[in-house]
């Protein structure tokens, strides 16, 4: 059955369901995580390989029990229906979700979730929507415990280039929100000044073979 949520359209083609993740699930999600220090995240370049490049993303990717990933899978799942019809897209499945963390200095530069290169292997050249659930708040000077400063995720609906990126659509963590946005869709993560930011990141794919979920990521 489909999830139902209050959600918004802050931006064409970019969505906001708040209350996705429950108070809840987020603590239980964010303790997982504060549990291990897991693994400098890598991107892939135009090729297709795998590299960490900490010039252009500095953060870690932490791996789930499998219990709790495909829970989140699921509910991802419940989207497709509405989100089909809401972006008029033929989405297929749900890559991921993927539990990253960043510390203090981390950030992600400006970069498309979605691959140019038609004969990559695996999701990257299927991916159509791209998915952001927040685990914990942002505050102006990362008030609370578990809060955090800077780390905000800068979407640029109008960029066309890595140097033609337009005006950037801030959006500011708050636990449980969901925002969901094309993958074709330039964005960023600002430098996190303090705290740790926490969060979990996945993607809704189109029709293929290539495609799998990444189990416990």
């Amino acid at each position: 059955m489909p999830h139902r949520t209050p959600c918004s359209d802050v931006a064409p083609n970019v969505v906001l369901h708040r209350r996705f993740l429950s108070p809840g699930l987020c603590a239980v999600i964010s303790s997982e995580m504060s549990g291990t220090t897991g693994s400098p995240a890598a991107v892939v370049d135009p090729d297709g390989v795998h590299q960490v490049r900490e010039d252009q993303r500095r953060t870690r990717t932490i791996q789930l029990p499998l219990s709790l990933f495909e829970h989140l899978v699921e509910r991802l799942r419940g989207l497709i229906p509405v989100l089909s019809s809401q972006f008029q897209l033929k989405l297929a499945d749900v890559v991921g979700p993927e539990a990253l963390t960043y510390d203090p200095g981390d950030f992600f530069r400006s970069h498309r979730d979605r691959a140019d290169n038609q004969r990559l292997s695996g999701s990257l050249s299927e991916r159509l929507l791209s998915a952001v659930m927040f685990l914990n708040d942002w505050s102006p000077v990362g008030e609370g415990e578990s809060g955090f400063s800077g780390g905000v995720l800068k979407l640029y609906p109008s960029g066309t280039s890595p140097t033609s990126l337009g005006r950037a659509l801030p959006i500011c963590g708050q636990a449980g929100t969901l925002v969901i946005f094309p993958s074709e869709m330039f964005h960023e993560i600002s430098v996190v000044t303090r705290g740790r930011r926490q969060s979990l990141v996945a993607f809704f794919v189109g029709p293929g073979e290539g495609h799998v979920s990444v189990g416990g990521r």
